[in-house]
């Protein structure tokens, strides 16, 4: 069955799941998404955790690499890579 979720077009049901979750637990929002041909760019922010999170999904080996950023000081607090099956 296809997953009709913009993002789960865009990118995989998965990844479309975890920012769902990311929404629900610590308010992250989605403000913008960058579609090109090999990966798709997502930047969300969250006001509770003064946080932005970018996430690049590399649509050949479904791996995303996430990068989150303090707000305040514009500092990159973390960043990690999944593969397809975390």
């Amino acid at each position: 069955m296809r997953d009709s979720r913009f993002l789960a077009e865009l990118t995989d049901s998965p990844l479309a799941d975890w920012m769902e979750k990311l929404e629900t637990r610590s308010g992250y929002v989605p403000i913008h998404i960058f579609e090109e041909t090999k990966r798709v760019t997502i930047h969300a922010f969250s006001q509770e955790e003064a946080c932005l999170i970018k996430v690049v999904y590399h649509r050949k080996s479904g791996e995303r690499t996430i990068e989150r950023f303090d707000v305040q000081s514009g500092e990159m607090m973390n960043r990690r890579t999944a593969g397809a099956t975390d």
